[in-house]
């Protein structure tokens, strides 16, 4: 075997024998005499892995945190507790979630261009800040990302770009038919039960339906996701102006998920007072007879619900990727005795069914609205004058509130 010492480049005194190439030989045990007796400095050297201190910096830094501008870190998960989640509702054509890294260690200019790759369908890395990546949120979506130092996975999160996609149930309107006249009905808010009076109301029947965008995030595809089940913190303030009602009662305390509904009404009722409609607790007809006013508008706010006071007409609970609700309007009961012949009464209800959601501890909208609405019109008849038994009671002799027209559409026009 051949065997090259190695001495020390510090000052010396001279070796016994010469730090050259040295030939031993099995028979040659002076030669192993000698060299067993060889200063420190002349010594065979050891072989040693690479330090941390001396190994490249990339090889040793990871991912501390990550951050978003454009969505919000969600810290109730399901499945790995590694794994980041940022969840947003849908943006405009152009926008974008921006993601920053910060790592456990600084990196050289060129370490950090050479070695930091954000990976992902969709994921774009800036080409100036390899520490930053974008994601659009201009649709509904689900990124998933993985951070690679060296080619190693140091941190993996998922951006979840969340949409609901809303319709009326069957899509061209109302369940059944466009309006119901109901005449007559027995109205007993101003009465006692042993002396009920009869009206007429209109009403309509709707169902609406929210599927739900990415899929994944609520039908269990992804074992790793966020955890929108639980109790969610209210929603904005206010009371109903038909039910008098608090809009607190609006969400399900299971759920984060939420279909609410926006109301805004127009009378145009000059002759009648609020005496003669069997209204609910709410204070609409406390404004009665009105002759054309707006006496409540869509809320400034656009996640409010001012007409979602309950739960008992939703399902909150994602099923097959949907929630739902449904809502049965029929106001105003009005008294047929109620009202001179010939007068009007005319109520625009106008609606905007919308899905909400509550990501850590604040509601978004997270739906287009879903309008529609509910027209009443009645006009006060006589039945012996028009020689109609219009409630098909066999007489001819009833002054009761008939339909004038009254609508129900899935839009919100003749406002």
């Amino acid at each position: 075997m051949i065997f090259t010492p190695q001495c020390s480049n510090a000052f010396r005194p001279p070796c016994l024998i010469s730090c050259k190439r040295i030939r031993i030989t099995a028979v040659s045990m002076v030669g192993i005499l000698l060299l067993l007796r060889l200063p420190v400095w002349c010594q065979i050297p050891q072989v040693l892995e690479p330090s941390d201190d001396l190994a490249t910096g990339f090889n040793t830094a990871n991912v501390k945190s990550v951050t978003a501008n454009g969505a919000y870190r969600v810290t109730k998960v399901v499945g790995s507790q590694s794994i980041l989640h940022f969840v947003t509702p849908k943006g405009g054509s152009n926008s974008v979630v921006t993601l920053t890294a910060t790592l456990t260690k600084t990196l050289s200019s060129s370490d950090l261009q050479q070695h930091v790759k954000w990976e992902g369908m969709g994921v774009t890395q800036d080409a100036n800040n390899p520490l930053q990546a974008t994601v659009s949120k201009s649709s509904a979506n689900r990124f998933i990302i993985k951070i690679k130092i060296g080619g190693k996975v140091k941190k993996e999160l998922r951006v979840w770009v969340v949409w609901a996609v809303g319709a009326t149930d069957p899509p061209d309107g109302p369940v059944e038919g466009p309006v119901t006249l109901r005449d007559p009905i027995p109205i007993d808010r101003h009465n006692p039960p042993q002396a009920l009076k009869m009206g007429t109301e209109i009403q309509s029947r709707w169902r609406f339906k929210f599927t739900i965008f990415p899929t994944s995030i609520v039908d269990g595809s992804d074992p790793n996701c966020p955890d929108f089940t639980g109790q969610p913190v209210p929603p904005p303030a206010g009371i109903s102006i038909l039910y008098g009602l608090p809009l607190s009662g609006g969400v399900s305390q299971d759920s984060k998920w939420d279909v609410s509904r926006r109301l805004r009404i127009r009378a145009l009722a000059p002759n009648v007072g609020n005496e003669w409609y069997d209204g609910s607790p709410g204070a609409l007809f406390s404004y009665f007879p009105v002759a054309n006013s707006i006496l409540e508008d869509y809320p400034a706010d656009p996640v409010k619900g001012n007409d979602d006071v309950g739960v008992n007409d939703e399902v909150n609970t994602p099923t097959q990727g949907q929630i739902i609700s449904w809502d049965n309007p029929r106001l105003p009961p009005v008294r047929d005795d109620g009202g001179q012949v010939g007068d009007t009464i005319e109520i625009r209800m106008q609606f905007q069914e919308f899905a909400r959601l509550e990501i850590e501890g604040k509601w978004y909208v997270v739906s287009d609205p879903v309008p529609w609405r509910h027209h009443v019109k009645l006009i006060k008849a006589d039945e012996a004058a028009d020689n109609q038994d219009y409630n098909n009671n066999g007489n001819r002799t009833d002054k009761l509130w008939i339909d004038n027209g009254s609508e129900a559409e899935p839009d919100n026009a003749f406002w």
